[in-house]
């Protein structure tokens, strides 16, 4: 019997949360639409698309702005494939999930800043993980 307790702490330990949003962040040179966080096993998953608006055709997101994801003030480190690296062309957009490590279960904030020097558009959003 002590078994079956066991392996129900096990399930939850691996049951994943998702908090669905609908945030969206505008610059010169891209949109970018939240869609969701999922988070589980301390990964922190951001899920959300991005429209190339900019002058580069094509382009892959980290040309054009960065997402920087914090918990406690302090950046989380990325643990996510290259594949944000991946090229799109002037007005279509693309898909990204980005992971992260999460140092706890406090909120999480989530900002996307660009890197066009005649922009210094930033938006922030904060993410309750309770």
């Amino acid at each position: 019997e002590p078994k079956e307790e066991k392996e129900e702490s096990k399930q939850e330990k691996t049951k994943e949360k998702v908090i669905e949003l609908d945030e969206k962040i505008t610059s010169i040179d891209y949109t970018v639409k939240f869609q969701r966080v999922k988070v589980k096993d301390g990964i922190l998953t951001i899920v959300f698309d991005w429209e190339n608006q900019s002058d580069w055709d094509p382009a892959h997101f980290e040309l054009l702005g960065y997402v920087q994801v914090e918990q406690n003030g302090e950046a989380l480190e990325e643990i996510s494939d290259d594949r944000k690296y991946k090229q799109i062309k002037h007005g279509t957009f693309d898909v990204y999930d980005l992971e992260y490590k999460l140092v706890d279960d406090s909120d999480v904030t989530i900002r996307v800043v660009s890197t066009n020097e005649y922009d210094g558009s930033e938006g922030t959003i904060k993410v309750s993980l309770e």
